[in-house]
């Protein structure tokens, strides 16, 4: 089993919320994106790091009139490393009540047998 609190966020921590969780055939993350639309949300790899970020900065869409504007600052940009059992071309990203749920599947172990000359 990984330690998430080790393995995931070695050298990429940053103010984004994250929900890490392992199970028998995948990796699931969950990423807070209030008030984000699918649209301006952005998941990929680079090698071997899930990149998630926004794409959309509502802060310059803000109207100037209010007193203190602090709801739309929050900004999504995390790389997470994956571990090496991670199946990049099986994996999943849906957005549901303002949660990004990334799901990673497990490469299956191989069970071929070798013959023995």
């Amino acid at each position: 089993m990984i330690d998430f609190n080790n393995f995931w966020f070695q050298s990429y921590k940053d103010g984004a919320l994250m929900n890490a969780k392992e199970l028998e055939d995948s990796y699931i993350l969950q990423f807070r994106v209030v008030g984000l639309d699918k649209k301006d949300i952005q998941v990929n790899f680079d090698d071997d790091v899930l990149v998630v970020k926004s794409l959309n900065d509502r802060k310059k869409e803000s109207d100037t009139s209010w007193l203190r504007h602090e709801f739309w600052q929050d900004t999504l940009n995390k790389r997470i490393i994956i571990p090496e059992n991670a199946d990049k071309d099986q994996t999943q990203a849906k957005v549901e009540n303002g949660i990004l749920t990334v799901e990673i599947k497990k490469k299956e172990k191989s069970q071929k047998a070798i013959e023995v000359l």
